[in-house]
């Protein structure tokens, strides 16, 4: 008995000490079978928190690079910069857990992850659009500056010609349209009316009429013009109301027998251009009626066609037939054989040789003229042939804002004339020949057009081109004339100059109104 006794005591002894480590071991299996349930749960629930925080995140990221595109890149930085500061303590909390809660914590992380990769990416492509826009907007006024440098470039250089005095360099304006187009002919009306008014301050000489105004006149002037690639057609007229023209004329009146004498002042109509041009490249042809009028300056200078000076002035309008020449890209050569009476006894040949760009002195722009009456001597053997040569010369001082000009003529060479002897027998006899210089600046500061200018003739009383009734003649003679559109329609020219040539000074005012 007693050895069956010891026998179950053994076994006891022996059960009960394998038991214990079992249930030591099943302890934390139960307890994670508990647990299991909760972390299920926690994980879900962080899961839900974790993708709407990461919705209202991405609504709230997109809402901020809407508004501020142009930070996103360095706010996605500092975000980043910052979850990634925040993940690495939450990343150690959560590496100290049980594997299962960090299974759970790594898929939450994938799934916070994904809508956070999303939100970036899209934040980078409009980062990246907000950049693109920028460097397009920056783009744009530097491609709008090279193209308009490019422009400017391609633009010819301004026409430096000797040109009339109404042409001569101004600020290219805009092209107004024609009046009518017909194919490739173009079709357009000049119109416009002016005034002019000069008054005289008398110092040295006597004022006869003691007039309120020494000048005073108007005009309405009409143009028609007809252009295409090879040809040009103009008509202008001239038309002065006679009570500002002083046109008078001598009228009889015959009522119940009486006669009576009056005067009546009549519109006086003048054509003062017409002609067609026909041209190409190398050469042209013009016929019909117009002025030479090629002055540098307002009030001196064109002394190829005559003396003509004065306000605005210019030649008289010929009758002739023009061929012109264009030989070399440096060289353009006028031939006109001018008509100068009714029945051609006299007329005039007149020759114009213009230079530009030569080499050497691209700088410097040269015209040379030469007119006689050479065709006199066909009606009349003992015409008085003469000869005027004249040399013009231009060149900018400042390209499109100042210009120096001069001017130099000979004129009446081999002029002759009659006197008689003591003995009363008519001789001729060489006179001497003149020769007038002037020369000036002309400024175009914006629409502005401002010279001013001087003549020299020495002796000048001495010559035919003094006033004979002035007291005092003057050797040197100045003018200074400034012009300014007042509005698209009205324009303003206004000038302070040598009255004749005495020392005596006048100031005259234009005003042009533009109908068309």
């Amino acid at each position: 008995m007693n050895k069956v006794l010891l026998a179950s005591l053994a076994m006891a002894t022996t059960l009960f000490a394998q038991a214990a480590p079992v249930a030591t071991a099943a302890q934390p299996a139960l307890d994670t079978t508990k647990t299991a349930p909760v972390a299920q749960a926690d994980s879900a629930k962080a899961l839900e928190a974790e993708a709407a925080n990461a919705t209202a995140d991405s609504v709230k990221a997109e809402t901020i690079a809407q508004a501020d595109s142009a930070k996103a890149p360095e706010a996605e930085a500092v975000n980043v910069a910052a979850d990634s500061v925040k993940a690495a303590p939450v990343a150690q909390a959560d590496s100290a857990k049980v594997p299962k809660a960090e299974a759970a914590n790594v898929a939450a992380d994938s799934v916070k992850a994904a809508p956070v990769a999303q939100a970036d990416s899209a934040k980078a492509l409009e980062a990246e659009a907000a950049n693109v826009a920028a460097d397009s907007v920056k783009a744009a006024p530097v491609a709008q500056a090279d193209s308009a440098k490019a422009v400017k470039k391609a633009q010819p250089a301004p026409d430096m010609s000797m040109a009339a005095a109404d042409s001569e360099p101004k600020k290219k304006k805009k092209k107004r349209e024609p009046l009518l187009k017909a194919g490739q002919f173009e079709f357009d009306i000049n119109a416009s009316f002016e005034i002019q008014a000069g008054k005289t301050l008398w110092v040295s000489e006597d004022d006869k009429n003691s007039d309120n105004l020494e000048e005073w006149w108007g005009r309405a002037n009409l143009g028609l013009e007809t252009r295409s690639n090879d040809f040009n057609g103009r008509i202008l007229i001239y038309m002065y109301p006679g009570d500002l023209q002083d046109n008078q004329y001598h009228t009889h009146h015959t009522a119940n027998g009486d006669t009576s004498d009056t005067y009546e002042y009549r519109d006086l109509f003048e054509i003062h251009e017409a002609y067609a041009e026909q041209h190409t490249r190398y050469a042209a042809i013009k016929l019909g009626r117009w002025e030479f009028t090629q002055k540098n300056g307002d009030y001196f200078g064109n002394y190829v066609d005559g003396y003509y000076n004065g306000f605005k002035s210019g030649t008289n309008s010929e009758n002739a037939l023009q061929f012109s020449f264009t030989p070399t890209e440096t060289m353009s050569m006028d031939v006109a054989f001018i008509s100068t009476t009714p029945n051609l006894n006299t007329g005039d040949l007149r020759l114009m040789f213009r230079f530009h760009d030569l080499s050497g002195i691209e700088f410097l722009n040269l015209d040379l003229g030469y007119r006689t009456n050479v065709f006199d001597i066909v009606h009349d053997d003992d015409t008085d042939v003469q000869h005027t040569i004249s040399l013009q010369g231009k060149t900018p001082i400042v390209n499109d804002l100042a210009y120096f000009f001069l001017e130099g003529a000979l004129m009446g060479i081999d002029a002759e004339e009659t006197y008689k002897d003591r003995f009363g027998k008519k001789r001729t006899r060489t006179k001497d020949l003149v020769a007038p210089i002037t020369g000036g600046i002309l400024f175009t500061p914006r629409d502005y057009r401002i010279i001013l200018e001087a003549e020299y003739i020495h002796d000048r009383a001495e010559t035919d081109y003094a006033d004979k009734d002035k007291k005092h003649v003057k050797d040197v003679l100045a003018a200074f004339y400034i012009e300014k559109p007042l509005t698209k329609r009205f324009t303003l020219s206004f000038g302070a100059h040598s009255y004749g040539t005495s020392r005596d000074y006048g100031f005259t005012g234009n005003l042009i109104g533009t109908i068309h």
